[in-house]
């Protein structure tokens, strides 16, 4: 650092209190939090639905949970532009991008689903 006055410091915050960090996951635009009660928090681009809100959830500049099943999440990870999510009783489910078949739902001329979808 020079110590010029122009210069930015940018300093670590806290994201959300009162929780305990599973997992932390990250895609191209998109980040996903679980935390060890089972549940989901998403943040940032939900252009190609890996949000998992809905599509006119298109983006979220905080954290927020993503509720979907009253089951608790085991585990989650962020793809490129997609997301996948296992339940405690072992049930898949996937999100956002679907091209090249990536979301296990197989052949379907959607390019992008916004809500999470079961894998059978």
């Amino acid at each position: 650092a020079n110590g010029s006055e122009d210069e930015e410091v940018l300093s670590p915050y806290s994201l959300l209190t009162g929780i305990t960090v599973k997992r932390l996951s990250c895609g191209v635009e998109h980040s996903l939090l679980l935390d060890t009660r089972g549940e989901v928090y998403m943040w940032g681009s939900g252009s190609e639905g890996q949000l998992g809100m809905g599509d006119s959830v298109l983006k979220l500049l905080k954290p927020t949970q993503l509720q979907f099943t009253k089951e608790g999440i085991k585990d989650a990870s962020c793809g490129y532009y997609h997301t996948v999510i296992v339940t405690q009783s072992g049930k898949l489910f996937s999100f956002g991008e679907s091209e090249c078949g990536k979301l296990g739902v197989g052949e379907d001329p959607l390019d992008s689903y916004f809500t999470p979808r079961t894998l059978r």
